[in-house]
């Protein structure tokens, strides 16, 4: 496999796994911090 001249050396992710990680990263902090707004003080 032909290796793209990335930055540097990292490792080369895929645009999909980007936006999966981003929106799982969105989900979990909506439901922290819907949990967290929830529960009474």
């Amino acid at each position: 496999m032909a290796k793209r001249k990335a930055k540097d050396d990292a490792p080369v992710i895929s645009v999909r796994a980007l936006v999966y990680m981003h929106l799982v990263m969105l989900i979990v902090v909506a439901l922290l911090a819907w949990l967290d707004w929830s529960l009474p003080n």
